[in-house]
């Protein structure tokens, strides 16, 4: 018999137990928010006097959670499920030192809120769960699964998660660790998850998938909306063919065709680190899924494409065909490795690049083998592939292509990107293969692809050789070559000691006076055409269309390669 102790009265109940005290103590608990002008978590100390005590009681029952009711965990059990209500969130409070060990289930259209104490060391160490009818061939018996829940989510689209505070560790064998769940069989119609909505403001978060599932997004689906102001979030496939962050498992089986895209990705904070596994992206898409949309703020963040995978952006291409998907860039530090043939941003192996923009922040881009820094992976048999896109306004990027990668652009036997770069600071860096061919820094590093477009803004300078430490300053006509025909190149804000002394460098080519800086097309690409001058004071919008003078409109634009706001 389970009993709920209210009154000192003890009542029979049939399928869970609570404690509900007569006279509550308080209880207190950290809840945070973004604020959005100063950009940080704020925390506010909270407490409460109205709640449900969950004890544990239960031994091998479920504890089914009331829609705006708040339970706590004030000493560690061992519970087999909490199911979070349908409509308005419950809420659960961890107490620091406390654990509780539960698969937490969240629905479609259900969802939780979780919270912790001030030293956010209160733990939930959720587990998946899979029941598996075992065929003869045991490397496909994760195929053969019948049912599979996320450690953290659902058994098919996961609901709504929002975590505040504590430590919670999510693993699951098949489907995603926080996200969506679901199956593949040979005799029936396989179900799959998708990841669901989830907002991450404090605590540490570690999820690990499975076979079908991303360690935070879909299960043989596309990713959810994740949303990270802060904490510490790791998130791991633990199978094939999922991303760390994103898409679940796209492979395709039993004649169905399975949704990996890599949904909705925000970061405003915190640190990040995801890893893919082989044929999917670190953050992004799973196998045969394009980079859905990634939007940094700022943070630290860190991402780890698997084989044929994107570090951001899609994984490997099979026969749909996909893209890097969209990836914005504001703010933080962002640092991204391909796997092998697969981009550091943008497109894995046989998959085209992203629309990728960069406003500010560091970004450091690595391809896998055969692939660019930021740009495609390798063209291997789903052909013809590109680069995507990059426009920079401003920060600090580098992009390192290996092989016959190009830094930004093409990988091996691929089509380059369309570039524009309007401020900052952007080296690439062709790979090893390339530079021993004049590959390009900028372009298409293999002899069967093409170039791309490139435009680069008056400002700007560019220094460009066979390495970082052989580099020449080339004139301003000669600028759009230098990055094509060499392998290294750095292109940077032109200084007054440049302005001083930049035509005993390079002869009277420049012209200090002139502040032409229009862009033509020129044999199919793009090419920039004047010269810097002492006296260039150039304005743009942020389609990067040249204005007359300084705007008189309220917004943002470039100015001299910056970003600045007229008010």
């Amino acid at each position: 018999m389970y009993t709920v102790k209210k009154l000192f009265v003890a009542l029979p109940i049939a399928t869970f137990a609570f404690v509900e005290a007569w006279a509550n103590e308080s209880v207190n608990f950290v809840k945070r928010s973004w604020d959005n002008v100063n950009k940080r978590v704020v925390d506010t100390d909270t407490s409460i006097t109205d709640y449900v005590e969950l004890d544990g009681s239960n031994k091998n029952g479920t504890y089914t959670l009331e829609s705006g009711k708040w339970y706590v965990v004030k000493k560690s059990f061992l519970r087999n499920e909490i199911i979070a209500p349908l409509g308005d969130a419950a809420n659960l409070i961890v107490f620091d030192g406390a654990t509780l060990s539960s698969r937490i289930i969240i629905d479609k259209d259900h969802s939780l809120n979780i919270f912790g104490q001030s030293g956010d060391s209160g733990k939930i160490i959720a587990e998946g769960y899979s029941k598996t009818t075992h065929s003869e061939d045991a490397f496909h018996y994760q195929y053969y699964t019948a049912t599979s829940r996320a450690a953290i989510g659902s058994g098919g689209d996961m609901g709504t998660l929002v975590i505040h505070g504590g430590t919670i560790t999510a693993t699951s064998y098949v489907a995603a660790g926080i996200g969506g769940g679901g199956y593949k069989s040979s005799t029936e119609k396989p179900v799959t998850g998708k990841g669901g909505d989830v907002t991450i403001y404090g605590g540490t978060v570690t999820a690990r998938g499975g076979t079908g599932g991303a360690g935070i997004g879909g299960c043989y689906d596309d990713g959810g909306v994740l949303t990270i102001y802060g904490g510490k979030v790791t998130a791991t496939s633990g199978g094939l063919h999922t991303a760390g962050i994103g898409g679940g498992n796209g492979h395709k089986d039993y004649g169905y065709t399975f949704r990996s895209g890599g949904g909705v990705v925000n970061i405003y904070g915190g640190s990040v680190v995801a890893r893919g596994s082989e044929y999917a992206a670190g953050i992004g898409g799973g196998e045969n899924g394009s980079g859905g949309t990634v939007t940094i703020w700022g943070g630290n963040v860190k991402a780890y494409g698997g084989a044929d995978g994107a570090g951001i952006g899609s994984g490997e291409q099979l026969d749909d065909k996909i893209n890097g998907g969209t990836v914005t860039i504001y703010g933080g530090y962002v640092e991204a490795h391909g796997g092998d043939f697969g981009a550091g941003i943008g497109g894995g192996q046989d998959a085209s690049g992203a629309t990728v923009v960069i406003y500010n922040g560091t970004v450091a881009a690595f391809g896998g083998d055969d692939a660019a820094g930021i740009g495609s992976g390798e063209e291997y048999v789903s052909g013809p592939i590109n680069g995507g896109s990059l426009t920079v306004y401003g920060g600090d990027v580098f992009a390192d292509g290996t092989g016959w990668g190009a830094g930004i652009g093409a990988g091996q036997d691929a089509d380059g990107a369309v570039v524009e770069i309007y401020g900052g600071k952007v080296v690439a860096w062709a790979g090893e293969n390339a530079g021993k061919k004049n590959g390009s820094a900028i372009g298409s590093a293999a002899s069967e692809g093409h170039y791309g477009k490139l435009y680069i803004a008056d400002s700007l300078k560019v220094k460009a050789g066979q390495s970082a430490y052989n580099i020449s300053l080339f004139p301003f006509e000669t600028r759009v070559p230098a990055c094509r025909w060499r392998p290294y190149a750095r292109i940077e804000q032109v200084s007054l000691v440049d302005k001083v002394n930049i035509d005993a460098e390079v002869g009277n080519s420049l012209k200090k006076t002139t502040t032409s800086g229009d862009a033509r097309i020129q044999e199919g690409r793009l090419d920039a055409v004047g010269s810097i001058g002492r006296h260039v004071d150039h304005w743009y919008d942020l389609q990067g269309r040249k204005l007359n003078g300084r705007p008189t409109d309220q917004g943002k634009y470039l100015h001299n390669g910056r970003v600045e706001i007229v008010r």
